[in-house]
Order: structure tokens, then C-alpha cells, then sequence
């Protein structure tokens, strides 16, 4: 539950780290924005994965750490997922088993 916690909170992060106003936040980080640049990847601010949101070819508003700590977070996630289903599965056959042993006594 931990890592698809922080693996949401990690990708809201992404998602508003250039906040409401575009020329605002890359003014504050000393970038010009590119209208031309932006115009032509204009796919790029509305993508899932990997987050990005260019003032211009080489600034990107989104921090570096947040698509590698996305692909982190959904890996141990799906990880975490399938060790549960593995290990109630076990528990439930070993529940079986007892219960059948009962049975036959």
C-alpha cells in the first residue's frame, strides 16, 4: 500500500510541478518559454508517462527525479501485488489442506 501511495503522490508532484501559470514558472526558473518549440510537442504536457512539460528543448519543468522514481514506485508496486498473491494463495491451500485433514480424522 506504501509504494502505490507514494507512487500517487510522486506522480500529483509530476503532474502540477509547473503549476497553473507556464510563462510564471519557467520565468522564476530563468527560462525562456519557446511558444514555437511548445507548439510543435504539443503532446508532451498531456502524456501519463514519462511527464514532461518543456519551456523549451532544454529545460524541462518537471523535476528529473520524478519518471525514474514513477517507474520505481510502479515496479515495487506491482511487485509487492503479486508477492500478496502469492502468499495468500499459499495460505489458502495450507488452509485447505488442514481443513481436509480435520475432515478425514
Amino acid at each position: 500500500m506504501l509504494s502505490f501511495l507514494v507512487l500517487g503522490v510522486t506522480f500529483f508532484i509530476g503532474i502540477f510541478a509547473s503549476g497553473k501559470d507556464t510563462d510564471e514558472t519557467c520565468a522564476k526558473a530563468g527560462q525562456l518559454l519557446d511558444n514555437n518549440y511548445r507548439s510543435q510537442n504539443w503532446q508532451e504536457p498531456g502524456r501519463f508517462f514519462p511527464l514532461h512539460n518543456k519551456c523549451n528543448a532544454g529545460y524541462d519543468m518537471i523535476p528529473v527525479w520524478v519518471n525514474p522514481a514513477l517507474v520505481i514506485f510502479a515496479v515495487l508496486t506491482a511487485t509487492f501485488i503479486c508477492a500478496f498473491i502469492v502468499a495468500a494463495t499459499k495460505r489458502l491451500k495450507a488452509h485447505r489442506r488442514e481443513s481436509q485433514i480435520h475432515v478425514k480424522r
